[in-house]
């Protein structure tokens, strides 16, 4: 994935695919992704006290709390930051437009007879799920999507069947 084909998730996106972060350290990634990818073409320089001052926190806090997660989701080359190409915080915005997206859903709901595959319900609010999702690593291919109803689709969310129903094919 190129860069230019990638974007920050907002800090809204990365909360709720986020489940091992407090709210406090998702604030913190989100301020240095952002610092970082407005200076993507030279990088960040590798400085404790300007990241304290643009987190406002101490020293101390930086260094126990959020220099770790700097180490984990951004890369150090030559004392400078950069966002590495495959870093989990990026999304792939090669996004069907709303024609294509279209037309792909009404074809997975005919193949799978407007009937969930999750539950069987036949009918009702209809969604496309992206069986593994887009933030691991799925597509849009048709392979990769079936029709669920909307209860099975917002409780699944960003899990794969697997995870969400460990009985599951």
């Amino acid at each position: 994935m190129s860069k230019k084909n990638a974007t920050p998730l907002s800090s809204l996106e990365f909360a709720l695919l986020s489940y091992k972060h407090s709210l406090d350290e998702i604030g913190a990634i989100t301020v240095l992704m952002a610092h970082i990818w407005r200076n993507s073409d030279r990088g960040v320089p590798d400085d404790d006290r300007g990241f304290c001052h643009l987190l406002g926190c101490a020293k101390a806090k930086f260094r126990k709390a959020y220099r770790p997660l700097l180490d984990q989701y951004f890369e150090n080359r030559n004392g400078r930051w950069f966002i590495p190409i495959d870093n989990p915080l990026l999304v792939n915005e090669q996004r069907l437009s709303w024609p294509e997206w279209s037309s792909v859903r009404t074809a997975v709901f005919e193949r799978d007879a407007f009937t969930c595959r999750y539950c069987g319900k036949k009918g009702g609010k209809l969604e496309c799920d992206h069986v593994v999702p887009i933030s691991r690593g799925g597509s849009n291919d048709i392979a990769n999507l079936v029709t669920a109803c909307r209860d099975c689709n917002r409780d699944k969310r960003d899990k794969t069947p697997q995870e969400w129903m460990p009985h599951a094919p």
